[in-house]
């Protein structure tokens, strides 16, 4: 690592596809929403339950659409510095995890998903940080269901799982000699 940091870029026809999921998951709540009478049938016959659904999607929705979208305008998706990492590749940044805190470095192949799970040693330090509720919620998720609230997404990175986490381990090495 001759530079001070190593930059991925955010891969932006992934995210362009989620937010244009997530538009078309909004429009739908919305059709729950304002047309219910359309969605009844012999499964959901409750008008009330259907525009609660619809309400849920929207707001979902929006959620999810304001997130990518910040995603997309990014400069960087994940960036290695001397000290630590920043890692912008979901919706739940914390700022910077230094190297000196990190335990373990750890792949999860899933069937369509790859994920660098980050061990820390203060991970409470690091949740202390994120201010915003529905953040914390999605790191407190990734908790139950990683082990680990700190989660690299490939999917939305320029890069493979092999090269990120073949320089992330050099330069936690790096740092601890």
């Amino acid at each position: 690592m001759e530079k001070d940091f190593i930059i991925y870029e955010v891969n932006k026809s992934n995210i362009l596809k989620m937010c244009l999921l997530m538009f078309l998951f909004g429009i739908v709540g919305t059709l729950f929403l304002f047309f219910p009478t359309f969605f009844v049938s012999s499964i959901y016959r409750n008008i009330l339950i259907i525009k609660l659904i619809g309400i849920l999607g929207v707001i979902t929705s929006v959620i999810f659409l304001i997130g990518h979208i910040t995603l997309f305008g990014s400069s960087y998706g994940f960036k290695i510095l001397k000290e630590g990492i920043i890692n912008k590749s979901n919706l739940t940044n914390c700022g910077i995890i230094y190297f000196k805190d990190i335990i373990k470095i750890q792949t999860k192949n899933l069937k369509k998903n790859n994920f660098i799970l980050i061990f820390v040693k203060n991970e409470h330090e690091y949740l202390k940080r994120v201010k915003n509720p529905l953040l914390k919620i999605n790191l407190m998720m990734y908790k139950r269901s990683y082990n680990t609230p700190f989660i690299i997404e490939i999917k939305n990175l320029n890069c493979t799982i092999q090269q990120l986490e073949q320089d992330l381990k050099k330069a936690r090495i790096k740092i601890q000699n």
